[in-house]
């Protein structure tokens, strides 16, 4: 029998993004080693939880910046969002992926939470993250973004509030 106390709660608090470079041997995704316990050694997408008062898309831009030192030249919403189980607070939990794409002659700045980078193909990158919603958000941002033009009404004005 189903009660009110046997549901798994959603929790939406973070967001996860691609950033993606253009260089002569075509694009390639930025991936970086975290720090940070219990993902220590794991290499991940930028990813950050929402500040209060944010939007998710305020949350990936600011997160790229802190974590990367880049600031995005053009910010997408990827039309995908990453979901699993954290058996640690018995939530599901559901994060947006947004692509940003930025020079690839900037140089990166990590902060405390990364050791080191790496800018892989989106097939390499997918090799080597351990994470399954990044993996198939990455295939999706191949297709859409990679391989095709992105649909505008993805693009996401930075300079409008939301």
């Amino acid at each position: 029998m189903f009660g009110p106390n046997s549901q798994i709660p959603l929790r939406s608090t973070a967001v996860a993004c691609a950033v993606l470079r253009q260089t002569s041997n075509g694009t390639e995704v930025l991936v970086m080693r975290r720090t940070l316990k219990p993902l220590d050694g794991v290499w991940s997408l930028v990813t950050g939880h929402v500040d209060e008062g944010e939007s998710a898309w305020q949350s990936a831009f600011r997160e790229v910046e802190e974590e990367t030192g880049l600031t995005p030249l053009a910010l997408y919403t990827a039309n995908f969002c990453d979901q699993w189980y954290n058996h640690r607070v018995n939530v599901i939990e559901i994060v947006p992926m947004f692509v940003a794409y930025v020079d690839g002659e900037d140089n990166i700045s990590l902060n405390e939470e990364h050791s080191e980078f790496k800018w892989l193909s989106v097939i390499d990158s997918i090799n080597l993250i351990p994470f399954h919603g990044h993996k198939t958000a990455l295939e999706h941002i191949r297709h859409t973004f990679i391989d095709n033009t992105p649909p505008e009404w993805l693009k996401v004005e930075v300079g409008i509030s939301s």
